[in-house]
Order: C-alpha cells, then structure tokens, then sequence
C-alpha cells in the first residue's frame, strides 16, 4: 500500500463524527462500525482500503474503550491535526497486515 492509501485513510478516519457517534452510542455499536467503514472507505473500492479500514475498527474496539473511541474522535473532530499514536499505530499494524497477506497470496 501506498503512502496516499495511510493519507486517505487518516484523513477519513477523522470524519468518523459523521456517523452519529456524538449523538448517542455508549459502546461500540453496529451503527459505529458502519459509519467508521463508510468515513474511512468512502467511495475507494480497492479491496486493500477496505480490508485496511476494517482491521482499524477492528483494533480500535479492541484496544480502546468506547470511551477514549469518542475522545479521540472529538480531538479529530475539532481540527487536531496530529492523528492520535494509537490510531496511527493502528493504521500502520494494519496496512502491514493487509500488505503482508497480499505478498503472501500473490
């Protein structure tokens, strides 16, 4: 994966706020799981971003109470422009996952 491919994925990461997180969810929902693949996709199709948006989430929920979700969702909301470690380590582990299987397969 391409550099441009960590930047997308940071940048729609920070749009998470869109889907609704602020109005209501005390735990990772269904609702919060789609609106954070649709912010983080968007309209690319590649399998890779996809895989790698996914995986994100997947870590995120993991590794992060709700709680600290929302926080760094609100510092990303309100123009911090420095992605949080723990978001950038996780969009880093996981572009290395996806890029590694897809080695491996091809």
């Amino acid at each position: 994966m391409t550099r441009r491919t960590f930047v997308v994925i940071a940048v729609c990461a920070a749009l998470v706020v869109g889907c609704g997180v602020d109005d209501g969810p005390e735990d990772y929902t269904a609702a919060v799981h789609d609106g954070l693949l649709e912010g983080c996709a968007e309209d690319d199709t590649d399998p890779d971003v996809v895989e790698v948006c996914e995986c994100t989430y997947d870590t995120l929920s993991e590794e992060l109470t709700f709680a600290a979700f929302e926080r760094m969702e609100s510092r990303l909301a309100q123009g911090e422009e420095r992605l949080p470690d723990r978001l950038a380590d996780a969009i880093r582990g996981c572009i290395r996952s996806v890029s590694g299987e897809r080695a491996s397969h091809g």
